[in-house]
């Protein structure tokens, strides 16, 4: 459960916007495009998914 929440969590900080610095970088556009292509992301469902996964985790050590 907690490598799930840890996934999740690498996707959201991997298809944030680019830093000011980075958005002139050729190799950090191409980067993010990767990420985003290959995981098809999708913003809200990645949001939700993640919001799950900790109220289950939660639920769990109760």
């Amino acid at each position: 459960m907690k490598e799930c929440n840890i996934c999740l969590r690498w996707i959201i900080l991997h298809t944030s916007e680019l830093p000011v610095g980075a958005d002139n970088n050729k190799r950090c556009k191409q980067m993010l495009q990767i990420v985003v292509t290959d995981s098809q992301y999708n913003p809200a469902d990645v949001f939700k998914l993640l919001l799950n996964t900790a109220q289950f985790e939660f639920n769990l050590k109760e």
